[in-house]
């Protein structure tokens, strides 16, 4: 028999194998890494986003001279006609601010309404949580001034 066939692995005349790069392996890592990054970054611009319009819903006079800017840039607008849109966009959330503020209270006793109503038909624990549900989404998705006006006797 051949002397080299029966030597032990570690013997000089029997060389190992190559391995073979895991390129597999490499590409997997990879996608998982820009996976992640994509979804790093997508959450991060949800983020953004959702926190910039709730500060625009409570705060709706804020999002006035953005909105006069933007309809300068589209309409090619002068730097004087920006600034008077911009008044006019003012006084007019003024006025429908006046509006919204006499209607509200209707608003607020049917959300009233339809808090209890829902509440009547959940066990304890469930009208708890649905409290804190109604209350949580006041304080997130109304106006300040309503909430305000809401509180006050």
């Amino acid at each position: 028999m051949n002397a080299a066939a029966n030597a032990p692995l570690d013997s000089p005349h029997r060389l190992p194998s190559p391995t073979r790069p895991r390129r597999w392996l490499v590409w997997a890592l990879m996608v998982v890494v820009f996976v992640s990054g994509l979804g790093i970054g997508a959450g991060g611009a949800l983020l953004i986003v959702r926190n910039r319009l709730l500060e625009l819903i409570q705060n709706p006079q804020l999002a006035m001279p953005e909105l006069a800017a933007r309809i300068g840039y589209r309409l090619s607008l002068t730097p004087d006609q920006v600034t008077r849109v911009e008044k006019i966009l003012l006084a007019r959330e003024r006025s429908i601010d006046a509006i919204r503020r006499r209607v509200q209270p209707q608003i607020v006793a049917e959300l009233d309404k339809l808090e209890q109503e829902v509440a009547d038909v959940l066990d304890p624990a469930q009208r708890q949580k649905w409290h804190d549900l109604c209350s949580h989404l006041r304080r997130t998705w109304l106006p300040h001034a309503v909430l305000e006006a809401a509180t006050k006797p």
